[in-house]
């Protein structure tokens, strides 16, 4: 069972490369120190990669995260041995010092969000089997278990847009303050879906947002909320 208030979700941008996923944990040991204790959820298939002895996991990471790499020096399809060594340190950090759970043991059985409102089917008419499983379970980690999507880059806010779903983008000083505090240099989302008042109030105050104009009718279908700043 997990607390509902201490939930964030690894969106697979968090390791695509050494320098992402170094600010993941530093982002994770933030959290940790704001709100307690944290259940960390990963992708199923990602999650089952990364606890894969070192050769075996980076065969697999380019297969599995495919669709959110890019090309830069420490992608995870450019590393050297002793990049290689440091990815595995933090990664087995991570796994020790959190409670990393996947996806699917949480939101598996799940095939919609709200009364019929972001349907399983329709995201991944949209978006293909694979990126629409991925971006639907992040979405229900959110909406279930009132979980934060940490992110890096916009890959995954593009992918929210194409499947027709509202983002709101908003002022945090919360996000401010860890990106300045951990020295975070790259661009940094911490995004959770509304679809109510009272969820999107809740959402305000949790990120340090300051006010969203969202409609009734946006919020009946679900917003994502994008901490900005």
């Amino acid at each position: 069972m997990t607390n509902s208030q201490n939930v964030v979700c690894l969106d697979p941008s968090c390791f695509t490369s050494l320098n992402n996923l170094g600010d993941t944990l530093d982002v994770l040991q933030e959290f940790s120190q704001t709100i307690g204790s944290l259940t960390v959820c990963v992708l199923t298939e990602i999650d089952a990669t990364i606890r894969l002895r070192p050769k075996e996991k980076f065969a697999r990471l380019p297969y599995v995260l495919k669709d959110w790499l890019e090309n830069n020096n420490d992608s995870v399809t450019n590393l050297h041995e002793s990049q290689k060594e440091r990815y595995v340190k933090i990664m087995q950090t991570i796994l020790t010092d959190f409670n990393v759970v996947s996806t699917g043991s949480l939101v598996e059985n799940v095939r919609r969000i709200g009364e019929h409102t972001i349907l399983y089917d329709d995201v991944i008419a949209r978006l293909g089997e694979t990126v629409g499983m991925a971006v639907f379970q992040m979405l229900a980690i959110s909406y279930v278990h009132d979980g934060t999507i940490i992110a890096f880059g916009n890959r995954t806010s593009s992918f929210v847009r194409n499947a027709g779903i509202t983002i709101r983008e908003g002022v945090s000083d919360f996000k401010r303050r860890i990106k300045k505090k951990r020295g975070i240099k790259g661009i940094l989302s911490l995004m959770r879906l509304a679809m109510n008042q009272t969820v999107l109030n809740g959402i305000l105050t949790s990120l340090g947002l300051q006010d969203l104009a969202v409609s009734i009718n946006d919020l009946t279908n679900g917003v994502l909320v994008i901490a900005d700043g």
